[in-house]
């Protein structure tokens, strides 16, 4: 898995990670990024983020999701996968 200009916190990271070997994804083969909600650019700082992109670079798939105290972006992701929606074409 590569990480976008963004740090996630460890227990999500370790959350993501876990939900791709559940679903016999490859890590390295997804990128996750913190989208600034203003105009779509990846954040440098470290600063509280409000959405989370994550691509499958083999399909060319990215979904993006909310991610604060009220949204679980997780939850969203976990949802999608199970859908299909990351499945290799």
């Amino acid at each position: 898995m590569k990480l976008g200009l963004f740090f996630v916190e460890p227990t999500e990271r370790v959350s993501f990670l876990t939900l791709l070997h559940r679903h016999g994804l490859p890590e390295n083969d997804f990128v996750l990024t913190a989208l600034d909600t203003e105009n779509g650019i990846s954040q440098r700082a470290l600063a509280a983020y409000e959405w989370v992109a994550v691509s499958r670079i083999s399909t060319g798939v990215k979904r993006v999701y909310l991610a604060n105290d009220e949204n679980d972006w997780l939850a969203a992701f976990s949802k999608d996968v199970r859908a299909g929606m990351f499945v290799r074409n």
